[in-house]
C-alpha cells in the first residue's frame, strides 16, 4: 500500500487516538494529521503545500461542522477534488443526504468495534480516487460495518 497523508477533522479525542492507532496498524507509511473542527481543517488545507490523499470528516464539530467544512472544501477545490469520506456516528437521513449533495464520496457510520473501524479504514485508504471519478450514487453512499 501507498504512502498517504489523510487528514482527520474530529473533536473527540478518543476517536482521533483510535483512527491514528488503526491507521498505523494498516498502514505503517501513512500519516494522519488531525483537526479538532472544519474551521481548523479549513485552516490546515489552506496553509499546505500539498493536499491531502483523503480526508475523514466528522459531521457534529464546534466552530465549523463537518457539512459546512465540507461545502467549503468542495466550492475552494474544485479542481482538486479531494476524496472525503464522512465519518459520523449520526445515522441521521438528513445529514447523509445533504453531505451526497454537498459532494462527500462517501458516509461511513463509525463503527464501535475495533475490528471494524479496522475494516472501514482500510477499505477507504485502499480505494483508488481520481479527479474525474462521478457521484457515487445514493444508494452506494451509506456504508455500514
Amino acid at each position: 500500500m501507498n504512502a498517504k497523508k489523510i487528514y482527520l477533522a474530529d473533536d473527540d479525542s478518543d476517536d482521533i487516538m483510535i483512527f491514528t492507532i488503526v491507521l498505523k496498524e494498516i498502514c505503517p507509511q501513512c500519516t494522519v494529521i488531525s483537526f479538532n473542527n472544519g474551521l481548523e481543517l479549513m485552516e490546515g488545507l489552506k496553509d499546505s503545500t500539498e493536499k491531502p490523499d483523503l480526508i475523514f470528516l466528522d459531521i457534529n464539530m464546534p466552530v465549523v461542522c463537518g457539512l459546512n467544512a465540507l461545502e467549503s472544501i468542495r466550492k475552494n477545490y474544485p479542481e482538486d477534488r479531494i476524496p472525503v469520506m464522512m465519518y459520523s456516528t449520526s445515522a441521521n437521513d438528513d445529514y447523509i443526504l445533504k453531505a451526497h449533495n454537498l459532494g462527500a464520496d462517501f458516509y461511513c457510520i463509525k463503527p464501535f468495534d475495533l475490528e471494524k473501524i479496522k475494516i472501514c479504514i482500510s477499505h477507504f485508504i485502499n480505494m483508488e480516487f481520481t479527479p474525474e471519478r462521478p457521484q457515487t450514487k445514493l444508494s452506494e453512499f451509506l456504508l455500514k460495518w
